[in-house]
């Protein structure tokens, strides 16, 4: 029983994180709520990036990359549960992003303007210049 609610603290803890991630659906978006970089608003501009011509360069694409993977080891670092985002949720939402993104009309005015604004917080958050 003391186990169950480590586990369940632990969750509970888990849950803003989540819920940072999983907050937008990109197709509505002009900018991802609030001013931080959550490495689910990285991935969807890193996928916009990459599935939308025009939308960030190459090198852009590769800060992003670099942002995602130092979160990933982050989250690898932590807890269990962190570590379980890291390994499944990171990699599932890239899927969906590039399902979501396979479809050229979903590359809008709108959706390159969040991909543009989250690597802008992105290089905030990093300590580059911006």
């Amino acid at each position: 029983m003391p186990n169950r609610i480590v586990r369940l603290r632990a969750a509970a803890r888990m849950l803003p994180v989540v819920v940072s991630i999983l907050t937008v659906q990109p197709a509505r978006a002009e900018k991802w709520p609030g001013d931080d970089a959550p490495p689910g608003g990285a991935i969807a501009a890193k996928v916009i990036g990459q599935s939308c011509s025009g939308s960030l360069d190459k090198r852009e694409i590769a800060e992003l990359e670099d942002y995602i993977a130092q979160r990933r080891a982050e989250f690898m670092a932590g807890d269990s549960d962190q570590q379980h985002l890291a390994k499944y949720l990171f990699p599932q939402l890239d899927r969906a992003y590039q399902s979501d993104y396979s479809d050229p009309s979903r590359c809008t005015a709108d959706s390159t303007e969040m991909a543009r604004d989250m690597l802008q917080r992105v290089r905030r958050i990093a300590g580059r210049k911006v």
